[in-house]
């Protein structure tokens, strides 16, 4: 919850430079708010980056669960 809070605003303060810095267009709404399910902006976000996002999580817990049973066993 932490990181969530701190990522939040300097998100927002960094977006744009981020953004310019790879030629891509600012994720962030008209008032300067990073996309988020409570201000609607979460459609501007491409599903090909959740399903990378879903992908390497899932890479990271599989190869933690086979790096702790071969510990185990």
């Amino acid at each position: 919850a932490m990181l969530a809070a701190a990522g939040w605003p300097i998100s927002e303060l960094l977006d744009k430079k981020i953004a310019s810095t790879f030629g891509l267009l600012p994720a962030l709404d008209a008032s300067g708010r990073v996309p988020s399910v409570l201000n609607g902006g979460m459609g501007k976000i491409s599903p090909f980056y959740w399903g990378a996002c879903l992908l390497v999580a899932a890479a990271i817990d599989a190869y933690g669960f086979t790096s702790a049973n071969k510990k185990a066993g």
